[in-house]
């Protein structure tokens, strides 16, 4: 069985135009599907489905999208695209864990971690991260055996989780 898991991001009718916007800022990107209710698309090589759902559910940032990049100008050129019509949650600048590093809210609301990744052979890069504060602060774990569980996905060698306070 080769079901795969990839992120469907809920939209208020602009599923293509925000596949578009994205797949103008990553690598190895471009748009598989395209329906009046569905818009599949790829970044860094990575399967997200877009849905034109209605004005019910908005984004917020305790889901984001980390976007890992191999330079520092390659950082700096995604952050100045996605911040165009967006906000910083976290301004682009050098931080504890990562040469530079910014959170922005882009215009469609979907937030984005970007940073510069040095490693050997690294290439630009899309992961999903979920935050858990507040009531649920320290609950990462127990959220990914439920899942695991739930969705009966095997996880490689465990996942490490260290829960981490973010001031």
């Amino acid at each position: 069985m080769n079901n795969q898991i990839y992120p469907c991001l809920w939209h208020d009718g602009n599923a293509k135009e925000a596949a578009e916007f994205y797949c103008s800022i990553f690598k190895n990107s471009k748009i598989t599907v395209d329906t009046p209710m569905v818009v599949n698309y790829e970044l860094c090589g990575k399967k997200f489905m877009g849905l034109n759902g209605g004005p019910m559910f908005k984004f917020n940032p305790a889901i984001s999208f980390f976007a890992k990049c191999s330079s520092i100008e390659e950082t700096n050129e995604v952050w100045n695209k996605l911040i165009d019509g967006g906000k910083a949650l976290m301004p682009m600048d050098k931080y504890p864990w990562s040469e530079r590093y910014g959170w922005v809210q882009d215009k469609y609301g979907l937030t984005w971690q970007v940073m510069v990744h040095y490693a050997t052979g690294a290439e630009q890069s899309i992961t999903p991260a979920m935050l858990f504060t507040n009531t649920q602060f320290g609950r990462a774990e127990e959220a990914i055996n439920f899942y695991g569980e739930v969705l009966k996905i095997h996880l490689p060698g465990g996942w490490n989780v260290t829960p981490q306070k973010i001031r």
